[in-house]
């Protein structure tokens, strides 16, 4: 069954009146299972033991291409024999993948607290009746797929994962009654909305003669869904299906709809960006800088305060001490100070503008004066295997705001490939751009203020020009606060920040 449908026309679900039907959104050790500011999608596998044990094939037009889990949890349930009544249920299940080219197998053993019926609810375990169901995070299988596929050379993670999957051993004494399993994926993918999804856990018993199910209680309005669906021991529903004939235990809820987006969020622009030794911005190098920037612009409808973005530094490569820089005018760089060499600045928070007023509504990105971009330099490490993928994001955040992960919360990803032993210097057009002006902190006027826009090498400005943290102490939490008085420089119309 197709576990993403389009809603057209709203019907209602009809339900057995069951109290305490449960409208919150699912906690998995301590954590809500929501997840919003960012390109999300889901998808769910589905397989009723009783009626077909054959597995579920996931294709790898599935979901986008560029797709990588988030998340996922496995799900099984099963009827408990009534000669088990007061024993535990079967808290253990088998999943294996097979890929669907024969490259690779995995398998795994999930285990579960055991309970009984009768007893614990919540998302892990659940029951209605004789009926049951477990419920775990298994995303580092995932993840072991996903890594297992790049030694093979799979660049995209929606053909590592495209296989066979089955799931066993979960039901008791070979009775099949009641039985089936269930894996849902949380996914991101650049070709995505930014959307929330929720999951909701706790509803009850559905049939088609009594209490009607209200859809909108569960945050599924008409108008702006995209994705409603109803998990249960029967099959996988949407939540307006009007045709649900056979008495069902409902398990989940899963709710995804669009939202809007992020006041950071540049349209038709990726926030962060590389710049690398390679003719493809996608690849990394063993030998050369990479440049990692990220871009700032306020799309909401007010100015805002303290603008700040941190990084961390990928794995498996390292930061170049002092390299950091930024720019609030286009080819004008202020160089940030690493006060701790180990630590670099932008990993801790660099506040870029104290003020940031919205850019015009509907302007393209080179249409808002009032921007800013900062970037840094890194160098991959000796003997990083050649199918590693190496993953960047950057956060992005405000006084009084949700904050924001750059490219809606898909990691940057650089592979290795051709072209790294063409091009000696990383090109920075995406980057920021090249130096019409460097500037030091003191607002110096002179003749070394002014560099060559060929001369992109920063570890020619002076270690005096470096911005260090204020004597006293004035910081924000996240990061260091820049100076915010403009005053003009010699050399070329820059603005310089200063004290």
């Amino acid at each position: 069954m197709k576990h993403l449908i389009f809603l057209s026309v709203i019907f209602p679900i009809i339900i057995v009146a069951y109290s305490g039907v449960n409208t919150d959104v699912s906690v998995y050790e301590d954590e809500e299972l929501l997840w919003s500011n960012g390109a999300y999608g889901y998808y769910v596998m589905y397989k009723n033991i009783a009626d077909d044990d054959s597995g579920y094939i996931f294709n790898k037009g599935d979901v986008p291409p560029d797709s990588y889990v988030e998340r996922a949890f496995l799900i099984w349930g099963a009827k408990q024999p009534d000669e088990l009544e007061f024993d535990d249920t079967n808290n253990s299940a088998k999943i294996v993948f097979y890929h669907y080219e024969d490259n690779f197998s995995a398998d795994r053993d999930v285990t579960a607290t055991p309970y009984k019926i009768g007893g614990h609810k919540g998302f892990v375990f659940d029951f209605f009746e004789e009926h049951y169901s477990y419920r775990i995070d298994i995303t580092d299988f995932f993840n072991e797929i996903s890594y297992e596929g790049k030694f093979w050379g799979i660049v995209y993670d929606s053909e590592s994962l495209a296989g066979k999957y089955e799931v066993s051993e979960f039901y008791s004494n070979d009775n099949k009654e009641g039985a089936f399993w269930a894996i849902i994926l949380i996914y991101k993918s650049a070709f995505l909305n930014n959307s929330e999804i929720k999951i909701h856990d706790g509803v009850g018993l559905l049939d088609d003669f009594s209490h009607s199910l209200n859809p909108e209680d569960f945050g599924c309005e008409k108008d702006e869904i995209k994705g409603c669906s109803l998990l249960t021991n029967q099959g996988l529903f949407n939540i307006f299906d009007p045709d649900i004939k056979t008495p069902s235990v409902t398990n989940l809820i899963v709710v995804s709809k669009d939202i809007k987006p992020h006041i950071f969020y540049i349209p038709d622009k990726d926030e962060m960006t590389a710049c690398t030794p390679s003719e493809n911005p996608f690849v990394w190098c063993d030998d050369g800088d990479h440049f990692f920037a990220v871009k700032v612009q306020n799309r909401g409808d007010k100015t805002i305060k303290n603008v700040t973005v941190k990084a961390e530094i990928p794995k498996y490569m390292r930061y170049v001490p002092g390299s950091t820089e930024y720019s609030i005018k286009k080819g004008c760089w202020h160089p940030v100070k690493d006060e701790d060499p180990s630590f670099p600045q932008i990993e801790k928070g660099i506040v870029l503008k104290d003020e940031m007023e919205p850019c015009p509504t509907d302007s393209g990105y080179d249409d808002c004066q009032d921007f800013a971009v900062v970037r840094f330099r890194t160098v991959v490490n000796p003997g990083v295997p050649k199918h590693y993928v190496i993953k960047a994001s950057a956060e992005i955040s405000y006084d009084g705001g949700a904050p924001y992960i750059a490219n809606k919360g898909v990691p940057l990803t650089l592979t290795s490939g051709s072209g790294c032993s063409i091009y000696e210097e990383a090109d920075l057009t995406d980057c920021g751009g090249y130096y019409d002006c460097r500037h030091d902190i003191d607002n110096e006027t002179n003749d070394e203020d002014h560099v060559d826009p060929d001369d992109n090498d920063p570890d020619d400005i002076k270690d005096d020009n470096e911005i260090s943290q204020k004597d006293d102490a004035d910081t924000s939490e996240n990061g260091t606060d820049l100076p915010d008085t403009e005053s003009s420089t010699g050399g070329c119309g820059c603005t310089l920040i200063q004290n």
